[in-house]
Formats: structure tokens, C-alpha cells, sequence
């Protein structure tokens, strides 16, 4: 019979259920980090592997090193341990483009997300080849009110101030400021 606490869970000596305990535990160190959620399986595959829990040294045939774990992640949600959204997927989205109902619906609605640029008409722009550091970043961007697009490196113009790794790093820190978003807080060249 199962704990209250380990609800869900598979049994705790079972290498599964060894493995759901560590990623419970990691989640809920994310959720106790004011944008830790929602985060990637991806990064949590690379916290593993810091940790020496997962390694990074392919050590069987036909399974890739992080399917364990994906496996894991799936049965947390799939029996409701962890909520759905505390993982994002920057390949599965879902879009509603439907509208409102009438204008009046749509103004009520929106009047509580209007928010005015603090860039005078000149946002920056954080460009990143990869989806995931493009989620991670996401509720930073937004409550800098930076945008954020995806490019691939022969998109990154050499006359582009965030061409190279290096100014991509700056970038990120900059944005990653966690103060009141002002332009001057947020973000510097």
C-alpha cells in the first residue's frame, strides 16, 4: 500500500520508482525558485546528469541515456504527482486563435494585460538558436518586455550586436535581472 506521499508513485525500491522520487524532488526544487516552473525535460535531463544520477555516456543499446527519465516524467504526470503544465514542450504547443465573442468580451478581458513600453518604441531583442533557452527566458523577456526570436546561427548577422556567443551570454544575463522591470534594470548594452 502507497503513502499519501508517494501517491503515484511506483514502488520505492523499483529503479523507476527510484528514479520518479529524484525528479519529484527536483521539480519541487524548481517550484520553490521564483521562475524555476515551468522548466524543460531537457534541463532536467542536464541537472541528472550533474548530479551523477543520469550519465551522459550512452551505457546501453537502443535506449537513448534521458528515456528513463522521460519515461519517469510521463508517469508523473500521466498519475497526476506533478501538474501538467510544470513541464513545457516548445515542440507540442497549442494555439487558440478563435477570438472573442464581441469587442466588449475581448476589452474586459484584456484590460488587466495592457501594458505600455518602457522602451519608447525600441525594444530589444534577444535572439537564440535554441527553443529551450528561448522558454526558459520567455517570462523573464516578458516581464522585461524584451522579445525573444528564434534564429540559426547564418542568421545571426556578424553586424548583429548579439552574434557572438559572448554577447548572447551578456544578453541572457542582462535579461535575467530579476528586479522591477524598468529598461535601465533589465537590460544594457
Amino acid at each position: 500500500m502507497r503513502s499519501p506521499d508517494n501517491d503515484g508513485l511506483s514502488r520505492p525500491n523499483s529503479a523507476a520508482g527510484k528514479l520518479q522520487r529524484i525528479l519529484l524532488e527536483l521539480l519541487r526544487e524548481h517550484e520553490r525558485e521564483k521562475d524555476g516552473l515551468p522548466t524543460y525535460p531537457r534541463f532536467l535531463y542536464y541537472e541528472l546528469v550533474a548530479r551523477r544520477i543520469i550519465s551522459k555516456v550512452k551505457t546501453t543499446k537502443g535506449r537513448r541515456n534521458d528515456q528513463n527519465m522521460q519515461d519517469a516524467l510521463t508517469h508523473l504526470r500521466d498519475k497526476g504527482v506533478i501538474p501538467w503544465d510544470w513541464l513545457g514542450d516548445e515542440t507540442r504547443k497549442f494555439d487558440d486563435f478563435t477570438g472573442w465573442g464581441s469587442i466588449k468580451e475581448w476589452a474586459i478581458t484584456s484590460v488587466p494585460y495592457i501594458q505600455l513600453c518602457p522602451w519608447g518604441g525600441r525594444p530589444p531583442t534577444i535572439l537564440t538558436e535554441s527553443r529551450s533557452v528561448a522558454g526558459v527566458l520567455r517570462n523573464t523577456a516578458d516581464e522585461c518586455r524584451a522579445r525573444i526570436a528564434l534564429a540559426s546561427y547564418e542568421q545571426l548577422q556578424p553586424s548583429c550586436a548579439l552574434a557572438t556567443p559572448w554577447a548572447m551570454s551578456v544578453t541572457a544575463t542582462c535579461v535575467a535581472l530579476r528586479s522591477k522591470p524598468t529598461p535601465a534594470k533589465c537590460w544594457s548594452n
